[in-house]
């Protein structure tokens, strides 16, 4: 019997799916009105970015500006007198692999943007795939999770997070349909179904031999690895749920076939996924490492004292985080319209569920509510897994619906992706007006200045009730505090919070700068100007630390640097006026020249 008389099951002897091997069903060909929608959908998420030079997303701003120092390298004299390069297998790189390759035929702005179009449309194409893959059949459905292509995440700027999210999704749906029983019980046919290949590879006889000398396995464990090394290369945690995706489908299929007789060769795959790329971090990865005993000795203890169902408040307002981006209101209409259709389906019982989906799904919710928000030196780290637990759970489901009501959802995604996008197009422009200001200030500023940025305000997260140039993140935290980066990125000058922090960038500062550097924090408020434990001598490095303590870049503040940049500026005039002299007013900025000169 020859291979094209077989016929897959998408699901195993249970499912109604079946999908015939060799050849497309007709009505599983993308076709042009498909490709149309998600073309439109595509330009209608992206289109805001076009907007403002530089988007107001959380970090954003401090990751272009080390682009900035990756691209110039020894051509900028007064950067290069900052930083110096620190290259190694890091797992947060993805941006600086990336950006400095398209800005040798772009302009800068234009590359980062298209970095954050990547974060936006990988995660959302990551489910579609895997919902393909493990029910075997495209429907309308997984197109629902562009509802989160803005999500918090997004807004805070963990680009290369996001980015590396979509990979692991992708690698999934990868691992799922590669590694699919077929007849034979290697997966071979799956495989080779989708692009016509297989007639070509089964005419020569080719496949018995691909298949009798565990090839199959090989290649598999190769490219395994391959993703396993770009998921790690963008982020550890996107590297996590890659295998943790890939180990779920495999206990899936347990569930619903039983042991198979093949399991130790389905095995090799994750193992070499898992392993190969833990290998070369630990051989190539920084000195300061996160492999070490110490430091998982102090995760353990975090999650041991800080997490294990802590922030219960926060914790539940954060389930929502894919669908938050520009305001909670927004988001709320956004869960509305990813949960309804679920629990109607749910309720009506037309919901079925994918075997492949429940072990993700519960390990991940489980890790949600016991790891604590700050993880060795890493923070925002159980609210991270907000989005993924959103993503997998879209993936692992499938409402069966008829066609009016399939329709009038379809229409709802829409409306809510073109609403959202013109409320962004607006905050964006509002932005730019911002941005320009911002620019004409710190024009002033020349090449290797040190410069210090505080904010008016009464709180370190919060935007005060008056503040309307901030966006709130989550209903709070200002969106520009890392906006000071662009005098590093424009002006070439030093702000002691640019990122980078060794063994997080492939860039480092060099000693005289990097023990006036504070990575992790958030801006000083322009009230700690005082006279006071400001003007005492710098006590050692700057550690990140709470906020509400005494940022140590202020200690000996106006010996140290040569202007203090001022945000949400007001009337009044700053702590440590005596030490200043304004130069420049633009909009809600102000720049004063730090009297006397610093000596350092």
């Amino acid at each position: 019997m020859t291979l094209p008389q077989y016929a897959a099951t998408a699901r195993g002897p249970r499912s109604p799916v079946t999908v015939p091997v060799g050849r497309w069903r007709p009505q599983d060909r993308l076709r042009w009105p498909g490709a149309a929608a998600a073309l439109l959908l595509g330009l209608l998420l992206t289109a805001p970015l076009a907007a403002v030079p530089v988007p107001f997303l959380l970090d954003y701003p401090n990751h272009l500006a080390r682009m900035q120092v990756l691209i110039s390298g020894s051509a900028v004299p007064a950067l290069h007198a900052m930083f110096r390069p620190a290259w190694a297998f890091i797992p947060n790189m993805a941006m600086d692999l990336v950006v400095p390759v398209l800005a040798r035929v772009l302009p800068l702005t234009v590359a980062g943007k298209l970095f954050i179009a990547l974060a936006m449309l990988l995660p959302p194409a990551g489910v579609v795939a895997l919902h393909r893959s493990w029910f075997g059949t495209r429907t309308w459905w997984p197109w629902i999770a562009v509802v989160a292509a803005v999500n918090a995440c997004l807004v805070l700027g963990f680009l290369n997070y996001l980015v590396g999210l979509g990979l692991a999704l992708l690698g999934g749906a990868w691992h799922a349909r590669a590694g699919a029983a077929g007849p034979d019980g290697d997966g071979a046919a799956t495989a080779w179904r989708g692009d016509g290949a297989a007639t070509a590879w089964r005419s020569d006889g080719a496949a018995t031999a691909w298949r009798s000398d565990g090839a199959a396995t090989a290649w598999r464990s190769a490219a395994g690895v391959a993703w396993g090394i770009t998921c790690l290369l963008c982020h550890i945690f996107a590297f996590g749920i890659l295998v943790l995706l890939m180990l779920s489908t495999e206990a899936g299929r347990i569930a619903r076939e039983g042991p198979h007789r093949l399991l130790l060769r389905r095995a090799v795959p994750i193992l070499a996924t898992a392993a190969v790329p833990l290998l070369l971090y630990r051989a190539f990865g920084p000195a300061r490492s996160y492999a070490g005993s110490g430091a998982l000795a102090l995760a353990g203890w975090q999650i041991l004292h800080d997490g294990m169902f802590s922030q219960p408040y926060f914790r539940v307002r954060w389930v929502f985080a894919a669908a938050t981006g520009e305001s909670e209101a927004v988001g709320a209409v956004a869960a509305a319209v990813l949960l309804m259709p679920v629990a109607w389906a749910a309720l009506r019982r037309r919901l079925r569920v994918a075997p492949e989906m429940v072990a993700a799904f519960t390990i991940l919710a489980l890790l949600y509510a016991v790891l604590p928000p700050v993880l060795v030196d890493n923070g925002m780290v159980y609210e991270r897994l907000s989005v993924p637990l959103a993503l997998i759970g879209i993936a692992g489901v499938r409402p069966l619906s008829g066609q009016r009501a399939g329709a009038a959802l379809a229409l709802a995604v829409v409306a809510l992706v073109a609403g959202r996008s013109a409320l962004n197009w607006r905050n964006a422009r509002a932005q730019a007006g911002l941005l320009a200001a911002f620019e004409q200030t710190i024009a002033a500023i020349p090449a290797g200045a040190h410069v210090l940025a505080v904010r008016d305000g009464h709180n370190f997260w919060d935007v005060d009730p008056d503040e309307s140039r901030a966006r709130r993140i989550l209903g709070s935290t200002v969106d520009y505090q890392h906006l000071p980066a662009l005098v590093t990125l424009e002006r070439d000058a030093f702000w002691p919070m640019i990122f980078a922090t060794p063994g997080k960038q492939p860039v480092a500062l060099r000693p005289d700068y990097a023990a006036a550097a504070q990575q992790e924090g958030l801006l000083p408020l322009t009230s700690q100007l005082g006279p006071t434990e400001t003007m005492a001598p710098l006590p050692g490095p700057c550690p990140g630390g709470d906020p509400a303590v005494l940022p140590c870049q202020l200690y000996s503040w106006p010996r140290r640097y040569d202007f203090l940049l001022r945000l949400n500026a007001h009337d009044d005039p700053p702590a440590g006026a005596a030490h200043l002299r304004e130069l420049e007013r633009h909009g809600w900025t102000v720049l004063y020249r730090v009297l006397p000169a610093g000596t350092r």
